[in-house]
């Protein structure tokens, strides 16, 4: 299987043997926002004595859809029928993500809680969707799966060609 990082660094032609100081920049224009992207220098891994890049993403989402079970870009045809009832929108989010080790699987433990943040949140869910909302806030599970959908994304933006290096 495939890490993050070597998608990327294959989709922008970049050289899967770059020098181990070298940092790589680049934007990326998506369906559900924008991100900007830094591939870190290489460090060296004591277990495996080899090389490993961090990776690390800002930038901005349009909207999340939260309930009780999942976190999505958009909203499934159900809740479209059922006027968005037990859901929770996040709109015009900011996102810091640092994955250590590139592989997509992992984000820094510490970041985890102020990775996704969000300006507006139109709670439809009532009381328990605050409960909701606290408890994967506080568990990583909305920066997690807010990854999964910025990865999904900027591989297929990059895909059709949208992207600038700097």
């Amino acid at each position: 299987m495939q890490t993050f990082l070597k998608k990327l660094m294959e989709m922008v032609k970049l050289a899967p043997n770059l020098p181990p100081n070298e940092v790589h920049v680049f934007n990326v224009h998506a369906s559900y926002g924008h991100y900007q992207i830094i591939i870190g220098p290489a460090e060296k891994v004591l277990k495996r004595n080899r090389l490993q890049r961090s990776l690390e993403i800002n930038g901005a989402l349009h909207h999340l859809f939260i309930t009780k079970n999942h976190v999505m870009p958009h909203p499934t045809h159900n809740q479209i029928h059922n006027n968005l009832r037990g859901c929770i929108i996040m709109r015009d989010l900011t996102l810091h993500l640092k994955d250590p080790t590139g592989a997509g699987r992992k984000l820094e433990t510490g970041n985890q809680k102020n990775a996704v943040l969000a300006r507006e949140k139109i709670n439809l869910a009532g009381n328990d969707g605050e409960k909701l909302l606290k408890r994967i806030e506080v568990t990583g599970k909305l920066a997690k799966d807010t990854y999964k959908i910025v990865q999904e994304d900027i591989l297929t933006a990059l895909a059709n060609k949208q992207y600038t290096t700097t």
